[in-house]
């Protein structure tokens, strides 16, 4: 059951896509002809400028760090005496 949903997803998402792609061809074919090649070009690259600077992260670059630049961290080692047995014996005794 769940192989046939699946393959019958795969198949509408391909017609949706196809459909999809049909109505926008149609559709800037249809504002080629309203404002003519050259406007349409001046329009897809504003709309390309404004796409690149809308999505630019102004991040600043961050160094990289090499192994040589890494400084080990000593590790912490708690160390527990362990009391024998014989010597809470001798205590208590004396």
């Amino acid at each position: 059951m769940i192989v046939a949903v699946v393959i019958s997803n795969i198949f509408q998402g391909r017609i949706v896509n196809n459909k999809v792609r049909e109505a926008n061809i149609a559709t800037q074919d249809k504002i080629r002809a309203f404002l003519g090649q050259d406007q349409f070009d001046d329009l897809v690259k504003a709309q390309e400028a404004h796409y690149q600077a809308y999505f630019k992260f102004n991040e600043e670059p961050q160094p990289e760090e090499t192994q040589d630049q890494i400084e080990p961290q000593p590790e912490e080692v708690v160390v527990e005496e362990a009391k024998d047995s014989d010597d809470q014996d001798e205590s208590k005794g004396n």
